[in-house]
């Protein structure tokens, strides 16, 4: 029988499976920032993500 695969999430976190849109610019530097960090996209695009709530929140709060 075959295993789930196990996902480490923190506290509270979801998975959620998308698609994500990109301009071809925004992609090529992507591919840049894989190339130089040896990060896959999807950790560069999670921390996009977080990055840019975190710059929102703190606008908010002010």
């Amino acid at each position: 029988m075959k295993k789930k695969p196990q996902y480490a999430v923190g506290e509270g976190a979801a998975l959620v499976r998308t698609q994500v849109l990109l301009y071809s610019e925004q992609y090529r530097r992507l591919l840049r920032w894989k190339k130089r960090t040896g990060r896959s996209m999807i950790d560069l695009i999670r921390r996009g993500i977080d990055r840019e709530l975190s710059e929102e929140e703190a606008r908010l709060r002010k």
